[in-house]
């Protein structure tokens, strides 16, 4: 009998229906994620001088909590890397716990939210190449700088791609031609701060809105 009050709660539409389909006698509420990046930090160019980072080159950025996580599908970054070594125009950033060596590939370690925030506006690329996820975060603030994405073939991914026009779905033969993508791929930067971002407050009350109605 105290089962019968539970309700679900869900970060994605995707995952909603396959809990509906295990528990269908369960109440389940789609909550999803909302960003708190500061997304004004100042403009490419002054960036990427701050970082010492070429003004004209073009940079694919990769950020995990963990970049020992192998599921993050790094390995399919750090082989971009080494096939473009010889590209002087291209350059990949990591952002994350640990460290990794790699030709090309310039390891940022942890940063904050204003680090995050400015790593975002200087970059060109996102690549999100993740095996599993429920409704990834930084994913939508991939989104939110206006960055182009290149995303694995998952649920979640193509929930938080929704409505957006600079991505592709990479399956997982295509991801081992990501170089090649990465090369052909002409950047034009995107649209900063758009209204349609959901924001981490929007999160937070939809939230408090719900442990409300259960007390009562």
């Amino acid at each position: 009998n105290s089962l019968r009050n539970v309700i679900f709660v869900s970060p994605a539409d995707w995952l909603s229906k396959k809990i509906n389909l295990i528990f269908p006698n369960f109440s389940v509420k789609v909550i999803k994620n909302g960003i708190s990046l500061p997304l004004k930090v100042g403009d490419k160019k002054y960036l990427r001088e701050k970082y010492g980072l070429g003004e004209n080159k073009k940079i694919i950025l990769f950020s995990s909590n963990n970049l020992d996580d192998k599921n993050k599908g790094i390995r399919h970054i750090l082989k971009a890397a080494d096939d473009l070594v010889k590209d002087n125009n291209i350059v990949f950033l990591l952002a994350g716990k640990g460290k990794i060596s790699s030709a090309n590939v310039l390891s940022l370690g942890y940063l904050d939210k204003k680090q995050m925030s400015e790593i975002y506006a200087l970059s060109d690329v996102y690549c999100f190449l993740s095996e599993a996820e429920t409704m990834p975060l930084s994913l939508l603030e991939a989104k939110a700088a206006g960055l182009f994405i290149f995303a694995s073939d998952i649920p979640a991914n193509k929930e938080a791609l929704a409505g957006y026009d600079r991505f592709e779905i990479l399956t997982a033969e295509s991801v081992n031609n990501l170089e090649n993508k990465i090369l052909s791929l002409k950047i034009i930067d995107g649209i900063k701060n758009v209204k349609e971002n959901r924001t981490a407050v929007e999160f937070c009350e939809e939230y408090l809105s719900l442990y409300k109605e259960v007390l009562n």
